[in-house]
């Protein structure tokens, strides 16, 4: 399996899609195209004017897929001499991670506030595993009191940036290790997105995903729902208010999945999620970097009944709101991803990128 050709296939026709939109539409008259076709039934995913949206990537690693969704928005701007997306900001909660060389790479502010260190510097200075000892997934009694750690942190790195201009509009969650809490945003309204490794369309009968979980965890999930073909998705992110809330992790909904890779049997859990970042996750992270995703996505005021699938192929059903992108109804297991025809629109010329 060629994983840089296939990876470099998607990528090459997710830039060419995106050229034509945004070759033939300023963002004013895009707006005013998908006001036309979804008339009263959709709204836009996240209101959008006349200038590009501006977006912070947040991650805790080596920032692989971060570094990528910046670089492509960077090669998309060569191309069109405007970015949809502009990136700001890159956050980080580990002074491990590789995000400052991500920074540098694009002459971006870095945010850096090391958990590790701010908890043992705040709460317990003989911590040996301070990210471990408060995590919001593990039973026990102290879960309140790890949730206010957890929202007090957000609220220490939402200090540093402010002073750094503040949170722009849009927020990608690449290799980040913490749940977003309330006191990162307050009051304002933010579209936080999350590349998950694993297919979320795939639920049990109940609707509930079956493959949540972090890294080769979810992908081990997949193996043992007895998945073949191994497809990652784009997730809204809802920020955690309270206790109750640490549940519905990977429970947002599903923006767009992955077209998906067939491994060999013979690869390990390991070496297909590894594999999944590059074609994947980097198929994902292209359709934000390229401003098809959000601009193109819209949400309906009603709830429809959004499909879903179980392991044994059985078709279960939830009341929620649809997700249209562009002239499509794309959501549950059929989100957007299988083909870039999806989201094509009616040519029409323009001159100006505003």
């Amino acid at each position: 399996m060629n994983i840089p050709a296939i990876s470099r296939s998607r990528t090459e026709g997710t830039i060419k899609t995106a050229l034509t939109i945004w070759r033939h539409n300023t963002l004013r008259e895009l707006g005013k195209r998908l006001e036309d076709i979804w008339g009263d039934e959709f709204a836009s995913l996240y209101e959008f004017g006349n200038e590009p949206l501006r977006c912070a990537v947040f991650g805790s690693g080596t920032f692989s897929t971060g570094r990528y969704e910046i670089y492509i928005a960077r090669e998309l701007e060569k191309e069109l001499g405007w970015a949809p997306v502009r990136y700001t900001l890159v956050v980080t909660n580990s002074k491990k991670s590789r995000a400052g060389e991500a920074a540098d790479e694009f002459g971006l502010p870095l945010v850096q506030l090391d958990f590790s260190s701010w908890y043992r510097e705040n709460y317990d200075s003989t911590s040996e595993k301070p990210i471990s000892e408060t995590s919001l997934f593990k039973p026990g009694e102290l879960i309140a009191q790890k949730f206010n750690i957890r929202a007090e942190f957000d609220g220490a790195l939402r200090d540093i940036i402010e002073k750094s201009g503040g949170l722009p509009d849009l927020i990608s969650l690449r290799g980040y290790n913490f749940p977003v809490m309330y006191t990162l945003l307050r009051k304002e309204k933010k579209l936080i997105d999350d590349t998950h490794p694993a297919d979320l369309s795939l639920t049990d009968r109940a609707g509930v995903p079956l493959c949540p979980g972090w890294q080769v965890g979810a992908v081990r999930k997949m193996r043992n729902c007895g998945c073949t073909t191994f497809r990652s998705s784009l997730i809204e992110v809802k920020p955690f208010f309270s206790v109750s809330d640490v549940t519905s992790l990977d429970a947002g909904k599903i923006y767009a999945l992955s077209p998906g890779i067939k491994p060999p049997s013979s690869w390990s859990t390991k070496k297909i999620q590894e594999n999944m970042k590059r074609t994947e996750d980097y198929f994902l992270c292209a359709i934000k970097a390229t401003g098809l995703f959000p601009y193109m996505w819209g949400i309906s005021k009603k709830k429809y009944e959004v499909e879903y699938v179980t392991k044994e192929g059985e078709v279960v059903t939830k009341s929620q709101p649809a997700i249209i992108v562009g002239e499509q109804i794309r959501c549950g297991r059929n989100a957007f991803g299988g083909n870039m025809k999806d989201i094509s629109l009616p040519v029409r010329p323009t001159t100006s990128p505003f």
